[in-house]
């Protein structure tokens, strides 16, 4: 089994690939490789995370690029392509985001190589939504909601794989106390906290609306990063 992913950013995709490579029984899985598209973008934490079940592969990058890990994706070929046909010829199921780009590069894997594909779709926003699911040989998605927005399909399955708490990631820092006098809570405030990327299809400001509804002693804290949506930036929300 491979992956076929546009990045291994710190999205919640991400972490749902992650996820799948850690708990999935290897007698019965064996993870041949993450092949990575030509505009990825990779977190070195991922990155090097996901090379304790398999290598990644990538394309070549600039000299100066910030936005691609140097030290734990393999890069064989001038482009994509080849690192995607290295896992491809390998593996029998490839699992591959709801993509336009993937979708074709996938459909042509499939028919050369004769593999099953899993589409995952990981949103409900209508980009996740392309024509890759018409050539799927089954379908998954990270909810019941994104199932039921991008889908549109009745005679392939779609098995929903929630995204799971990370465990090895739930580690306290600072006491209860302490983290409240960091932030300036109050020692009775009830806290909602939103983690994630600050963007339209993750509906943000619905955290805010409840508090504002329930009003004292309801506060919410935002965690997490902007977006290139605008109206959805950091120094916009995080006041």
């Amino acid at each position: 089994v491979g992956f076929l992913s546009p990045s291994l950013r710190m999205g919640g995709a991400e972490r749902w690939m992650l996820g799948l490579a850690r708990h999935c029984d290897p007698s019965r899985v064996q993870w041949v490789g993450t092949a990575l598209t030509e505009w990825s973008r990779e977190s070195q934490l991922m990155t090097r995370e996901m090379n304790r079940y398999m290598p990644v592969y990538g394309t070549v990058v600039p000299v100066d690029s910030k936005e691609h890990d140097r030290l734990f994706v393999r890069r064989p070929g001038p482009d994509a392509s080849t690192g995607i046909s290295v896992v491809a010829a390998q593996v029998k199921v490839i699992l591959t985001w709801v993509d336009g780009h993937l979708g074709t590069m996938t459909d042509y894997y499939r028919r050369h190589y004769g593999l099953k594909t899993v589409a995952v779709v990981y949103s409900d926003w209508p980009l996740c939504c392309a024509a890759i699911q018409d050539s799927a040989d089954y379908l998954s998605a990270v909810s019941l909601r994104a199932a039921s927005k991008a889908y549109n399909k009745s005679d392939v399955p779609i098995q929903v794989i929630y995204n799971g708490v990370d465990t090895e990631r739930c580690v306290p820092i600072l006491g209860r106390n302490a983290f409240r006098d960091k932030y300036g809570i109050a020692n009775n405030a009830i806290v909602l906290i939103y983690i994630g990327r600050f963007s339209r299809e993750k509906n943000c400001l619905a955290a805010a609306e409840v508090a504002a509804s329930l009003g004292k002693p309801f506060k919410v804290m935002y965690v997490g990063g902007g977006d290139s949506t605008d109206g959805y930036t950091d120094t916009e929300w995080l006041p």
